[in-house]
């Protein structure tokens, strides 16, 4: 119960915290993302009319975020809000540290690690971390493997990871 408590508060105090950056100016790679996915949301064809090197995971989650709350900065809050509670829950998930939340819960908030935004590298962040709790769990290894191949589509460089947890497997046996 007490843990509990303690992430709910660690919850609101990110959200609340990244309040106050609704204001602030767009960096370019989330700013694009949108612009990119409200236009395909308008039938404009991604890699055919509009030019883009990575996967087209990413726009459709702005796309999702754009029909949920609209084109606006909430859809860039609502993005960077997501996997910044995701990486809270799975912390506690992978490793039951409170110790892990609250540090997470501080460091979040600095604009210049860039966590803030909404990047393609919050949401591998969270899958490797989701992917290190299912390996935890022994006989997941399919489950792990399956978190890895989602964080791939969001960048390839994720597909790193999945070598070592092949390797870590192979140790385990």
């Amino acid at each position: 119960m007490k843990a509990t408590i303690i992430l709910i508060g660690c919850a609101i105090v990110i959200a609340a915290v990244r309040l106050r950056y609704l204001e602030c100016p767009v960096i370019s790679d989330p700013a694009n993302w949108a612009i990119r996915a409200h236009e395909m949301r308008h039938r404009t064809r991604l890699y055919h009319d509009l030019f883009e090197a990575k996967a087209p995971v990413i726009h459709w989650l702005y796309m999702a975020a754009e029909t949920a709350v609209g084109f606006n900065d909430w859809q860039i809050y609502v993005l960077g809000l997501a996997p910044a509670l995701g990486i809270l829950f799975a912390l506690w998930w992978a490793g039951r540290s409170l110790w892990a939340c609250g540090f997470w819960t501080v460091i979040q908030a600095d604009i210049f690690i860039g966590s803030l935004w909404p990047l393609a590298e919050q949401w591998m962040a969270l899958f490797g971390l989701l992917a290190y709790g299912f390996a935890q769990r022994r006989r997941w290894w399919p489950a792990s493997a399956a978190v890895l191949v989602a964080a791939v589509a969001f960048k390839p460089q994720a597909a790193i990871w999945g070598i070592f947890y092949v390797v870590a497997a192979i140790l385990a046996i």
